[in-house]
């Protein structure tokens, strides 16, 4: 472990602890992200890294070569999004990127020897926070809380519909308070357009 992994493992936090909405499990995890994110932006931040930057720096590491487009689906991220980012450490020559040989709309992705360097430098640090912010577990509860978040993700990407369709044929918009139905957006820039000409006459009468 380098030295900034060993840091990590040697702090202790003793943060309050607060629990808000508890038992959304969106909110429980997205929390948790956020706190290991913020731990993590510590050593990014001076190399002027961004935590979604370095999981596409992980997985390149991990799959290498591996297309924009598995990069997409393995990070859950819009491949519009890791296309643009491949292109920002393309720029900073941490990255590469060409055309499958054998497929032309195939874009890989591959690691520089900066790249390389740069992902077995921060590593260790990822490791070391996470083993830090698990150590009140067992062995046995961390490889069950792995395998849990697994078939939970896996579940949810393999589910074809956003919303029960139980669920969905109930969702309306609410009524405003007078019972009636809210205008749509369209709507309210209709009458948005049509009612500025009445402005700019009454100013232009003012001015005479």
């Amino acid at each position: 472990m380098n030295k900034r992994g060993s840091e990590i493992e040697q702090s202790s936090g003793n943060h309050s602890q607060t629990t808000t909405q508890e038992g959304y499990l969106p909110h429980d995890l997205q929390r948790l992200i956020n706190a290991l994110d913020k731990k993590l932006l510590e050593y990014l931040r001076p190399l002027n890294f961004t935590p979604q930057q370095y999981r596409v720096l992980q997985i390149v590491s991990q799959l290498n070569p591996i297309s924009i487009g598995e990069i997409a689906r393995l990070a859950v991220i819009e491949q519009s999004v890791v296309s643009r980012m491949v292109d920002q450490l393309r720029y900073r020559k941490i990255l590469t990127k060409a055309k499958r040989s054998d497929n032309g709309r195939v874009v890989d992705v591959q690691l520089t020897t900066t790249g390389r360097a740069l992902a077995d430098e921060l590593q260790p640090v990822a490791e070391a926070i996470v083993k830090q912010s698990t150590e009140i577990l067992t062995e046995k509860e961390r490889a069950l809380l792995t395998k849990t978040l697994s078939r939970v993700f896996d579940h949810v990407m393999a589910t074809n519909s956003a919303v029960p369709e139980t669920l969905g044929s109930r969702v309306s918009a609410p009524d405003d308070e007078t019972g009636g139905t809210p205008p749509t957006i369209e709507a309210i820039e209709s009458s948005s357009r049509r009612a500025q000409p009445v402005h700019q006459s009454a100013g232009s009468k003012g001015g005479r």
